[in-house]
């Protein structure tokens, strides 16, 4: 037994448990102890069978912390049956320096040589559930990838598993007794949550992340976010709105904008030119075009500043055309680099979406992966059809989902790819001949959309488990089915049933819930609540049951491209004009 004149006062702190005391005189006590610190006059740390213990359970991690540094100048964990990850000797002792490593078997003893005050307070937390030191990186949204370092997680994943907020990570790239890799997962609010990792129902520490929400810390794009929701944060909330600006762009834009870092970008595909617009003021800012053939025809993502744009151009050093991603400066609009995809004038080319640094776009009958900082090719994937794909890419939890074009009597797919590698997680084929994929929105594990195509009353909307590709439900007796968005425990889709209609649909069930007549074939956009869709008037409509709450019909009806929501505002495009309406 220790000397009382040595002894100082103590406190352990066990995840679950507190002890506080100032002898270790009792017996019970000493039978609970799992640390004892012992001071020495003479550099020698004190015998094994002068400390305290109990036997830790083989094969957990454990983190120990001392505090304070004042008096100790050297300070030792003693590693009997005890191997140690990080150095045993730290010098100036700080209360957050935390050790890591394996309790093989028998007692774990913490001992401690040099100076030492016996009045003075000694802390030590010990720590038996998994424990996080860092993570990386520190903010991101739905389907970044992220890094937790720390000890005590398991060499396996089993049921172990990573909470962000609220929500349970389905999807993990790799898991080690000492690191792991998960994606965010779909549903995590926005601003700063807490990531906290779960192993045989213990919490290890939390650890702050910053959620930017559906949106990847990439950037944003057609459909605000990674998952191709349609579902935007900070919509207006106060009806009616009004015309705030207008601008014209010379030419017919075909596709909806795209508003980024207070700009908004749009293609007027009449003419060929890339423009870029002040989102507050509507005051061009800048614009790119080119002298040789060049078209742009689709939607835009902004990543990094930088824009990224799927379109066609002349082959380098030739007159061929081509389909070919684009990456212009997004602040002066300056053309750093394209990729060729060598397809020749196969109009299929779809809008790209940037996550992990990497663009994902389709051309023809390929899937591409390309480096969004030099434009180098990471991976390509081809589909059986010889019409290609006819969907943009929708990522989650690392998987990219698209669906193609079928040949003439046959059967569509969806496809689940591996956004690191291409690798097939899985393929769905479309039961219903002749029909093709329209639209993907994935959220929550589900992966929605629509067929459409030739026949009548076959197309459908469907909804896949994301980690299977297995039927949740299908919503049929349609003519064609175009995805518009999830909001809600809502989908959003355009249906066909001798004239297109907007109609919704419960998410868990494909239950009907609601329609409304008269709206063209297009895009609508929610938030706050609100539906936000038009045809030849732009209309706000109650996202839960479909009634119009205002219009503003003042357009010359050709139809309206969007409307994309940002910072309280709505962007439409129609005929050769952007407008912008607000509170």
């Amino acid at each position: 037994m220790l000397k009382k004149s040595f002894l100082a006062p103590i406190v352990l702190i066990l995840i679950g448990l507190s002890f506080v005391f100032t002898e270790l005189a009792n017996s019970a006590l000493e039978t609970q102890l799992l640390v004892d610190v012992s001071p020495s006059t003479d550099n020698v740390p004190y015998q094994q069978t002068q400390w305290y213990g109990f036997n830790a359970i083989g094969g957990n991690g454990y983190a120990i912390t001392l505090s304070p540094s004042t008096g100790n100048s050297d300070q030792y964990l003693l590693d009997t049956n005890f191997s140690l990850v990080s150095s045993s000797k730290n010098t100036g002792l700080t209360q957050d320096k935390v050790w890591y490593g394996q309790a093989a078997s028998g007692p774990m003893h913490i001992g401690c040589f040099g100076a030492y005050n016996p009045s003075s307070n000694f802390t030590i937390q010990v720590i038996t559930a998994p424990y996080v030191q860092t993570i990386s990186p520190t903010s991101g949204g739905t389907g970044t990838l992220v890094t937790l370092t720390g000890f005590g997680f398991g060499a396996t994943q089993g049921t172990s598993y990573v909470n962000f907020g609220t929500v349970k990570a389905t999807s993990y790239s790799s898991w080690t007794n000492t690191q792991i890799k998960v994606y965010v997962p779909a549903g995590v609010a926005s601003g700063v949550i807490q990531a906290v990792v779960y192993v045989a129902a213990k919490a290890g520490n939390p650890v702050n992340f910053t959620s930017s929400g559906g949106v990847s810390s990439d950037g944003t794009m057609y459909k605000y976010d990674l998952g191709r929701t349609s579902s935007f944060p900070n919509g207006p909330t106060i009806l009616p709105l009004k015309l705030k600006w207008t601008y014209s762009a010379g030419g017919y834009i075909s596709k909806p904008p795209v508003i980024a870092n207070n700009v908004a970008y749009i293609c007027a595909f009449g003419v060929g030119k890339l423009l870029a617009v002040d989102a507050t003021t509507g005051v061009l800012k800048w614009s790119y075009s080119r002298t040789n053939f060049q078209m742009f025809d689709n939607t835009f993502t902004v990543a990094n500043g930088v824009l990224y744009i799927t379109g066609q151009d002349t082959a380098d050093g030739g007159y061929t055309i081509s389909d070919m991603l684009f990456a212009f400066d997004a602040n002066t609009g300056s053309l750093k680099w394209k990729y060729n995809t060598k397809i020749q004038n196969s109009s299929a080319y779809r809008d790209a979406a940037v996550f992990n640094n990497v663009v994902y776009f389709s051309a023809g009958a390929k899937v591409y992966a390309v480096d969004a900082i030099n434009g180098t090719l990471k991976w390509t994937y081809t589909t059986a059809s010889q019409y290609g794909f006819s969907t943009h890419c929708a990522i989650s939890n690392g998987v990219v989902y698209v669906g193609d074009i079928p040949i003439y009597n046959g059967n569509s797919k969806v496809y689940a790819l591996d956004a690191v590698t291409g690798a097939v997680k899985w393929t769905y084929t479309i039961p219903e001949v002749n029909k093709s994929v329209y639209g993907i929105s994935v959220v929550n594990g589900v992966v929605y959309f629509g067929t459409y195509g030739s026949g009548t009353w076959t197309g459908a909307l469907y909804a896949l488990d994301a980690n299977t590709g297995s039927v949740k439900w299908k919503n049929t007796n349609h003519i064609d089915v175009g995805m518009v968005g999830v909001a809600n425990g809502i989908v959003y889709a355009n249906v066909n049933n001798g004239g297109w209609h907007l109609q919704a649909f419960d998410a868990n069930t494909g239950v009907f819930k609601w329609y409304a007549s008269n709206y063209n074939y297009g895009d609508a956009s929610i938030s706050n609540g609100l539906l936000f869709a038009g045809s030849g008037s732009l209309d706000v409509l109650d996202a839960k049951t479909g009634v119009v709450k205002w219009s503003y019909n003042n357009f010359s009806g050709f139809g309206l491209i969007g409307p994309f929501i940002y910072n309280g505002n709505v962007y439409v495009c129609e005929n050769s004009n952007l407008y912008c309406f607000g509170q």
